[in-house]
């Protein structure tokens, strides 16, 4: 070996011993920041790459640095300390997963051979993997890092280092209990047995919901610490809410944010106003509410009255707002049912004014076991009676040729398509009732029997009128704020409009 090589070797042993943080924070010419959250979340994976720790759990709110770190910076760090280990990264799809990779790939094409005596095999690189060669002959590589998606095939492929980033994509998965069941199948029948006898795995989530995967885990865990005798690896498990409550990890006091920087008290406020108590506990607290918990709040119903001509909105106890009903746009909602029996479900009708500032005003509710020979006369009756600007009607197999029947007959008919299972689509209409700009007409001959099922949600006896009532979100959804139905979670910033990620 060459003096050279000799100086090369001792740079490397030095850089070595470094940290994922630290390579992160010289990559990126120190546009990288290193808040307390991720010094923490950055210690645990030294420890982890150091086998002092084999299970690592970290749980963050979203946009909060958590991927940037460990699927992106620590695969690269781990393969320049451990060229000869295998990396299997998995996120919810395989070209997510893939997208991470390429980003490390990425890196290690531009500060491997500088930083770790390492780089690419041009000979040995898809899409979904590549393979490490050394910059040196004295340097033992041939790891091989793949990409792939929750559920995929892994077959054949051994891990010295499983990453797990978010396998749940949005909150229809996460409400879905054959999903859920899927990714915990998966994991624990493939993916574990991946791991190399002296493997190490870190999943990184936000949580959806309190049966996830790592909602699994941890009751996994309580339980076993309780068997006589057990032998089992503990779970680290980092849980880093966006406002710290009591006992915080990393010392905050209660209300903190995580990231004032670039999470200030008001952003985050802005951002559960904007999606709800219910989400922000779950994605940003990390403390998904009990399924079956209720969805609507008696506390948060307004309350409005009307003579015709003017509604008076009770938003306080002494304070009003006026609205000219000549100003307000009409709408209607209808989930039909097509049986008139009495064990039949009922349909529902339900028509609603929208404010010039976007509040929403229930007007009536028909709530009815209609034939299906019924349908459009009651349409007609609507029709003729409030003069909606659009009728969003449920379309699902005989709904879909009575909608097409109407548009025909130059109806403004909008066919509405069920997403997600009920409480999911439920969750934007509590959002606004939460945010107050929803407002119930009072005293209204249907008021006390909508409330009770609403109240009720999801373990009434009924769940007819919550259907039509969560339909008014999808009307609305061009003049609403945000919303997390059927999409990655978005966060809203300052200017107000939605962006995904």
């Amino acid at each position: 070996m060459t003096m050279n090589n000799m100086n090369d070797l001792k740079k490397i042993e030095k850089l070595k011993i470094l940290s994922p943080g630290w390579f992160a924070f010289n990559s990126s010419r120190a546009k990288w920041t290193y808040p307390p959250h991720l010094k923490l979340i950055d210690k645990h994976l030294l420890d982890l790459s150091q086998r002092k720790i084999s299970k690592l759990i970290v749980n963050m709110p979203p946009r909060h640095g958590k991927s940037e770190l460990i699927s992106k910076y620590f695969p690269a760090w781990y393969l320049g300390r451990y060229p000869n280990h295998n990396v299997i990264l998995v996120s919810y799809s395989a070209s997510f997963a893939v997208s991470w990779g390429r980003k490390v790939k990425s890196l290690i094409n531009e500060f491997g051979d500088d930083y770790f005596g390492i780089k690419i095999n041009p000979d040995a690189t898809s899409s979904a993997s590549f393979e490490i060669s050394p910059s040196f002959p004295f340097i033992k590589a041939g790891g091989i890092m793949s990409s792939v998606g929750a559920g995929g095939p892994i077959t054949g492929k051994g891990a010295d280092l499983l990453i797990i980033d978010d396998p749940i994509k949005n909150d229809e998965e996460a409400h879905s209990k054959t999903i859920r069941d899927n990714i915990w199948d998966w994991f624990t029948s493939t993916a574990l047995t991946r791991l190399e006898p002296n493997g190490i795995v870190v999943i990184i989530m936000t949580r959806w919901h309190r049966d996830d995967l790592c909602g699994r885990l941890t009751a996994q865990q309580e339980t076993e610490k309780f068997k006589p005798n057990a032998e089992f690896d503990d779970w680290k498990i980092l849980n880093l809410p966006a406002t710290a409550g009591e006992n915080d990890m990393l010392g905050r006091k209660p209300e903190e944010p995580l990231w004032e920087k670039r999470f200030p008290p008001e952003k985050l406020e802005s951002i559960k106003n904007s999606i709800g108590s219910y989400w922000f506990s779950a994605l940003y607290q990390q403390s998904p509410s009990p399924e079956g918990s209720g969805i609507f709040k008696k506390m948060n119903f307004r309350y409005f009255s009307t003579d015709g001509t003017t509604c008076i909105m009770k938003t306080g106890e002494q304070e009003q707002k006026l609205c000219s009903e000549s100003k307000c746009r009409t709408y209607a909602t209808i989930d039909l049912a097509v049986s008139d029996k009495e064990t039949a479900d009922f349909t529902v009708a339900i028509i609603f004014k929208v404010t010039k500032d976007n509040e929403i005003l229930i007007y009536d509710i028909i709530r009815q076991r209609f034939s299906g020979a019924d349908h459009p006369a009651l349409i007609e009756q609507i029709f003729n009676r409030w003069k909606p600007v659009s009728l969003g009607i449920e379309s699902t197999q005989y709904q879909i040729m009575l909608v097409q029947m109407l548009l025909r007959k130059g109806y403004p008919v909008v066919a509405l398509k069920p997403r997600g299972d009920k409480s999911t689509r439920a969750m934007p209409m509590a959002t606004k009732l939460e945010n107050n700009i929803v407002y119930f007409r009072e005293n209204a001959p249907w008021l006390l029997d909508f409330e009770d099922e609403l109240v009720q949600f999801p373990n009434g006896t009924h769940d007819d009128q919550v259907d039509a009532f969560a339909y008014i979100s999808e009307m609305v959804m061009p003049i609403s704020n945000g919303s997390v139905s059927g999409s990655r979670i978005r966060e809203i910033p300052e200017n107000g409009i939605a962006v995904g990620f």
